[in-house]
């Protein structure tokens, strides 16, 4: 993969409105996010690389690694409790040997210690783990917001 153009950033795919469908969807999300899924990583702006995610929901940790054996090599974590934001945007990626970009749904997840980029070419699993992710955190962004704006600080990193 080469030649990353980035898109301008958006709110994201729209949340469920009905608490019923929301419920049993967050339900769905977090099941699929703890199966683990392969997603791009940017380390980079330009070097993307293939990892596997999962969700720990005891630890309320987003890991991921190399390999799909999630009980043996972990490359790294983001703890979802830190989370400041979370945000999305599409990139197209013009593949080696193809003439069409290929079109990749990405997030950036921001974390007091850091941050991670992730992308797939399938919306739907996109959707489901970026809502997701928007559910379980906003309870934490909310406050952490909150406790700033309560002392006139920023919550922007």
């Amino acid at each position: 993969l080469v030649n990353v153009w980035l898109a301008k950033p958006t709110e994201g795919p729209s949340e469920t409105k009905s608490t019923v469908s929301a419920g049993s969807h967050l339900e769905r999300g977090i099941k699929e996010m703890m199966k683990g899924d392969w997603f791009l990583k940017w380390r980079r702006e330009d070097h993307p690389h293939k990892r596997f995610f999962w969700l720990d929901r005891k630890r309320w940790q987003l890991y991921w690694s190399k390999t799909n054996d999630i009980h043996h090599f972990v490359s790294d974590w983001i703890n979802l409790q830190d989370t400041i934001r979370i945000e999305s945007d599409v990139i197209l990626q013009c593949v080696v040997g193809s003439k069409d970009p290929v079109t990749f749904y990405a997030m950036q997840i921001t974390g007091i210690e850091g941050k991670v980029r992730l992308a797939t070419c399938n919306k739907e699993k996109f959707e489901l783990w970026y809502n997701t992710l928007l559910k379980l955190t906003s309870r934490y962004r909310r406050a952490r917001e909150a406790y700033l704006q309560q002392y006139g600080l920023s919550p922007v990193m």
